[in-house]
């Protein structure tokens, strides 16, 4: 009896805890880190076991143990020590994978001949800071107990002011009516309404949706009155520079090669021998020559021609007139028999 009783008496004490856990913030307190350089690692590590004991007590806070942290860190964030982890960017994933609601982030700088050690109170999920506290010290340990005293004195107190607006905010729970009161509210609204005759509502029929007018396309004005024209220009001039700019070169480098050709062979004094002059025998030779070039000379001309009858066919094409007013019209088609065969007339209206 007295072995039950115990483990009674032990599991109503852990639900109290877990439910005043669930009201707190699970806070991770990070190490410090010194901007300034001039404090010795221990004092350091003394000073951040110190805060963290000193939010224990307060009981405002779920304050993550050291172990865990360093646990979480090596097996997390693939770190070899958790001191290593000083700056912001390591800290607040170091954070989230504690599964903290908050971190405590804590700096010291010197400046101007005094130390100021800087807390902020960062929100994980926000990734803000939602409180700040700064106190200045003059490098002693004493005096850096005092300025930690205070920068938890002013967190602990946002944390206790913040939970009673959240309680606050919780909205007030009404009491049910008795089963009897419900009844006589509702049979005293069924003789109300019985009693006083409602009036009907006049249904307002919808008016009809009104259709878009739909928009009636106007012919245009205007047409191209030569595009039959610059078309076929177009396509003359295509195979005119095609055709004679092939053909013509063409013959013109066959030409130059029987020239190339019976330039190496002359033999002049074999022509003086056979009773043949100079020219005469230079003859075939140069008319070759005189060919190749007049065929270059039509190869240029024919590219110069083509060109010409495309660049007309675009200018044709492009060119717009406005439509005339007037139509053409068939007014009389008359046939008259021949000898040979018949006549033909039509006649139009312009």
């Amino acid at each position: 009896m007295n072995r039950f009783f115990i483990v009674f008496i032990l599991l109503l004490s852990a639900l109290q805890l877990f439910a005043d856990s669930g009201e707190k913030q699970i806070l991770a307190v990070m190490e410090f880190e010194d901007l300034s350089g001039k404090l010795p690692p221990e004092m350091l590590s003394g000073a951040t076991e110190y805060i963290r004991s000193e939010f224990v007590n307060s009981n405002k806070f779920v304050v993550i143990a050291k172990e865990r942290q360093e646990k979480a860190m090596i097996a997390e964030m693939k770190k070899e020590s958790y001191k290593a982890c000083n700056d912001k960017n390591c800290q607040i994933p170091l954070g989230q994978a504690l599964s903290a609601d908050t971190i405590l982030r804590t700096t010291i700088s010197f400046f101007g001949g005094a130390y100021t050690i800087t807390s902020e109170l960062i929100d994980l999920a926000k990734e803000a800071t939602v409180i700040g506290a700064k106190q200045e010290y003059d490098g002693t340990e004493t005096s850096l107990k005092h300025a930690l005293d205070k920068i938890v004195e002013r967190i602990s107190k946002y944390s206790e002011l913040n939970a009673e607006e959240k309680i606050e905010e919780k909205p007030a729970v009404v009491p049910a009516a008795p089963a009897e009161k419900i009844e006589e509210e509702k049979s005293e609204k069924v003789a109300e309404n019985v009693s006083e005759p409602q009036p009907k509502e006049t249904v307002t029929p919808a008016e009809p949706a009104k259709e878009k007018p739909v928009k009636e396309k106007t012919p245009s004005n205007t047409w191209h009155p030569y595009k039959t024209a610059g078309i076929s220009l177009m396509v003359a001039g295509a195979v005119v520079a095609a055709a004679g700019i092939a053909s013509f070169h063409v013959l013109s480098d066959k030409e130059y090669k029987k020239y190339k050709d019976m330039e190496g062979t002359l033999d002049v004094h074999k022509a003086v021998a056979e009773g043949l002059s100079f020219d005469e025998y230079y003859d075939p030779a140069k008319k070759h020559y005189e060919n190749s070039n007049i065929y270059r000379y039509l190869e240029i001309t024919s590219g110069v021609v083509g060109g010409a009858l495309l660049v007309t066919g675009v200018v044709l094409t492009v060119i717009k007139k406005e439509k005339p007013d007037a139509k053409v019209s068939l007014s009389n088609i008359s046939v008259v028999p021949s000898e040979n065969g018949f006549y033909a007339s039509a006649g139009f209206n312009f």
